[in-house]
């Protein structure tokens, strides 16, 4: 059984959302989470290969700061913050290929865009907890 909870909801996510009769608001928000984390985890996945876990962790290092709120700073967001920090950072000796996760980064579409985000967040809420 779900937990009763209050949520803000904007003006941007209620046009998401829709009209909702009284009492099917709950619900409809709920239909919207389980699908958004469904695409996630179909995106991450799918991201675990095309990423090298040497990539990963360049660019996950690349976007620890990174501030995603409002949502539409994800699209190229990932991209910039790696090319950033290509003139940052010294990458000893790189263990990947910096011209071709730039060009793997170009191609990926806003929802593995958003999967790559979601990953990064809920890998650094782990590391808090322990």
């Amino acid at each position: 059984m779900g937990e009763k909870r209050s949520v803000y909801i904007s003006k941007a996510i209620r046009d998401v959302i829709g009209k909702c009769r009284r009492g099917e608001l709950s619900g409809r928000i709920a239909k919207i989470a389980d699908r958004y984390g469904l695409v996630c985890k179909v995106e991450q996945r799918a991201l675990r290969s095309l990423f090298s876990a040497h990539e990963l962790q360049a660019l996950r290092s690349a976007n620890l700061t990174a501030n995603w709120d409002p949502a539409v700073r994800i699209n190229g967001g990932i991209l910039a913050n790696f090319e950033d920090s290509l003139h940052v950072e010294a990458f000893d000796k790189p263990v990947f290929n910096a011209k071709l996760l730039i060009k793997k980064l170009r191609a990926l579409s806003i929802g593995q865009q958003v999967a790559l985000v979601e990953l990064f967040e809920s890998q650094r809420k782990d590391r808090r907890k322990s």
